[in-house]
């Protein structure tokens, strides 16, 4: 398939990199070259910098030829407007949005766009948590032809007093949030400023 991902952040890196890895011809948008190193040194992708709702950035990155459009930045607005000119003007067949409100999911879910949430998945899994029906298949989600995974671990002894927002993880995970000791459950977007202690449990989006 022939793919575009707007945003090179942990996950549109991820995503870019496991797909190319695939055989599919990837290209990636991202406003800031510098997280383009983000990418795998046999990235075979085209990458390119540019303002991702700019339509002629999208020309250049081959939007109007792709078969799919994953609008995976930090910023839902973005996202959503990436995925409205998707649809719009290009006629992309399949588009993907990531929005961490999951109000405005809903909304956007309702206007035609397929939107994933990492708040929802959170909130997904802690319930069957609470329910005691977990298990690694029911906290699965396919994104295309992309399967993600939210998964738990313990926090490892060298993020102990560091903030949430200073600590990254490997390019196929995104961190959403911590499970403390007594079991209270924090994400990360409400968080941010919260140091890990020891005994908690570290919440992350895999790409599988």
């Amino acid at each position: 398939m022939n793919i575009l991902i707007i945003g090179c952040g942990k996950v549109g890196s991820g995503l870019a990199n496991s797909l190319c890895r695939a055989g599919h011809d990837i290209a990636i948008v991202d406003a800031d070259k510098e997280h383009f190193s983000r990418l795998d040194e046999d990235f075979t992708g085209y990458a390119v910098v540019g303002v991702p709702i700019d339509q002629e950035v999208l020309q250049e990155a081959g939007i109007e030829s792709c078969d799919c459009v994953a609008a995976v930045t930090e910023d839902d607005n973005i996202n959503v407007m990436v995925s409205q000119i998707a649809r719009e003007f290009f006629h992309v067949p399949k588009v993907i949005t990531r929005v961490y409100d999951p109000r405005r999911k809903r909304v956007f879910s309702q206007l035609g766009l397929n939107t994933i949430s990492p708040t929802s998945l959170t909130v997904d899994v802690i319930e069957k948590m609470i329910s005691g029906k977990e298990n690694e298949t029911s906290n699965q989600v396919t994104v295309g032809e992309t399967v993600l995974s939210v998964l738990r671990t313990p926090v490892p002894k060298e993020f102990y007093g560091a903030a949430i927002r200073d600590v990254g993880h490997d390019d196929s995970e995104t961190i959403i949030g911590v499970q403390q000791k007594d079991g209270t459950t924090l994400l990360r977007e409400s968080c941010r400023d919260y140091t890990f202690q020891e005994g908690d449990q570290l919440l992350y989006v895999k790409i599988l």
